[in-house]
Protein backbone atom coordinates (compact mmCIF):
# COMPACT_ATOMS: atom_id res chain seq x y z
CA UNK A 1 0.00 0.00 0.00
CA UNK A 2 0.96 3.46 -0.78
CA UNK A 3 1.93 5.24 2.10
CA UNK A 4 1.31 8.66 0.76
CA UNK A 5 -2.01 8.11 0.28
CA UNK A 6 -4.82 8.73 2.88
CA UNK A 7 -7.55 6.71 3.51
CA UNK A 8 -10.92 7.62 5.17
CA UNK A 9 -13.91 5.71 4.60
CA UNK A 10 -14.48 6.03 0.79
CA UNK A 11 -12.35 9.83 0.64
CA UNK A 12 -8.44 8.91 -0.24
CA UNK A 13 -6.18 12.35 -0.34
CA UNK A 14 -2.30 12.04 -1.79
CA UNK A 15 -0.91 13.56 0.80
CA UNK A 16 2.25 13.75 -1.21
CA UNK A 17 0.79 16.03 -3.63
CA UNK A 18 -0.94 17.97 -1.60
CA UNK A 19 2.59 18.45 0.35
CA UNK A 20 3.71 19.77 -2.29
CA UNK A 21 0.84 22.38 -3.49
CA UNK A 22 1.18 23.83 0.18
CA UNK A 23 4.60 24.04 -0.46
CA UNK A 24 4.35 25.55 -3.83
CA UNK A 25 1.33 28.24 -2.57
CA UNK A 26 3.58 29.07 -0.12
CA UNK A 27 6.31 29.90 -2.59
CA UNK A 28 3.92 32.04 -4.28
CA UNK A 29 3.02 33.94 -0.94
CA UNK A 30 6.19 34.29 0.03
CA UNK A 31 7.18 35.82 -3.45
CA UNK A 32 3.93 38.26 -3.70
CA UNK A 33 4.52 39.55 -0.56
CA UNK A 34 7.48 40.46 -0.65
CA UNK A 35 7.32 42.00 -3.97
CA UNK A 36 4.12 43.72 -2.89
CA UNK A 37 5.77 45.21 0.30
CA UNK A 38 8.78 46.09 -1.19
CA UNK A 39 6.15 47.96 -3.77
CA UNK A 40 4.57 49.98 -1.07
CA UNK A 41 1.27 48.33 -1.60
CA UNK A 42 1.31 46.10 1.39
CA UNK A 43 2.53 45.55 4.45
CA UNK A 44 3.21 42.06 6.63
CA UNK A 45 1.25 41.62 8.96
CA UNK A 46 3.08 39.26 11.25
CA UNK A 47 5.54 40.66 13.79
CA UNK A 48 8.03 38.49 13.42
CA UNK A 49 8.37 38.28 9.36
CA UNK A 50 8.14 41.79 9.68
CA UNK A 51 11.51 42.19 11.17
CA UNK A 52 12.91 39.88 8.99
CA UNK A 53 11.35 41.70 5.80
CA UNK A 54 12.93 44.88 7.56
CA UNK A 55 16.53 43.17 7.52
CA UNK A 56 16.17 41.43 4.06
CA UNK A 57 13.36 40.72 1.70
CA UNK A 58 15.71 37.32 0.81
CA UNK A 59 15.51 36.90 4.57
CA UNK A 60 12.00 37.15 4.59
CA UNK A 61 11.74 34.24 2.05
CA UNK A 62 14.52 32.07 3.19
CA UNK A 63 12.55 32.31 6.58
CA UNK A 64 8.97 32.09 5.20
CA UNK A 65 10.03 28.94 3.53
CA UNK A 66 11.89 27.47 6.20
CA UNK A 67 9.24 27.36 8.73
CA UNK A 68 7.39 25.98 5.64
CA UNK A 69 9.31 23.12 5.52
CA UNK A 70 9.68 22.33 8.77
CA UNK A 71 5.80 22.31 9.43
CA UNK A 72 5.15 20.25 6.17
CA UNK A 73 7.72 17.72 6.94
CA UNK A 74 6.15 17.44 10.47
CA UNK A 75 2.86 16.63 9.07
CA UNK A 76 4.18 14.48 6.31
CA UNK A 77 5.88 12.63 8.98
CA UNK A 78 2.56 11.44 11.10
CA UNK A 79 0.60 11.66 7.76
CA UNK A 80 -1.22 8.28 8.30
CA UNK A 81 -3.38 10.38 11.47
CA UNK A 82 -6.19 11.75 10.14
CA UNK A 83 -5.31 14.95 12.22
CA UNK A 84 -2.19 15.71 9.86
CA UNK A 85 -4.01 15.33 6.93
CA UNK A 86 -7.09 17.58 7.80
CA UNK A 87 -4.35 20.19 9.15
CA UNK A 88 -2.93 19.66 5.33
CA UNK A 89 -6.09 20.19 3.87
CA UNK A 90 -6.92 23.26 6.14
CA UNK A 91 -3.02 24.27 4.64
CA UNK A 92 -3.95 23.86 1.15
CA UNK A 93 -7.59 26.26 1.35
CA UNK A 94 -5.55 28.76 3.31
CA UNK A 95 -2.71 29.29 1.19
CA UNK A 96 -4.97 28.73 -1.94
CA UNK A 97 -7.30 31.43 -0.76
CA UNK A 98 -4.32 33.86 -0.22
CA UNK A 99 -2.91 32.88 -3.31
CA UNK A 100 -6.37 33.86 -5.04
CA UNK A 101 -6.71 37.02 -3.41
CA UNK A 102 -2.43 38.09 -4.55
CA UNK A 103 -3.74 37.40 -8.41
CA UNK A 104 -6.20 40.02 -7.60
CA UNK A 105 -3.21 42.46 -6.66
CA UNK A 106 -3.92 42.53 -3.06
Amino acid sequence: ADSSVFRFEYLEIDTAALVRLVLALNIADALFTATWVMAGRAEEANPLMDQLMQISPGLFVFGKLALAVFGLALLWRHRTRWTAVSALVLLFIVYYTVFLIHLQGR
